[in-house]
């Protein structure tokens, strides 16, 4: 299983980070599913959910 983060906002006093491009996730997900490793995606948010599932991760 590969965990992508889905998420703009830091951890602790980090920073903010990058947010993954919803296309390039799609990439990755479609990647690892045609190689039969589910994905999973951390976020915090019901917006980020949604374009997590439609760009095809396995679960949240």
């Amino acid at each position: 299983m590969v965990k992508l983060t889905f998420d703009e906002h830091g951890w602790g006093t980090r920073p903010l980070i990058p947010l993954l491009p919803p296309e390039l996730m799609a990439q990755i997900g479609r990647y690892f599913n045609q190689h039969g490793i589910r994905t999973t995606v951390h976020i915090s948010h019901e917006y980020r959910a949604r374009q997590a599932i439609e760009a095809g991760v396995n679960t949240l």
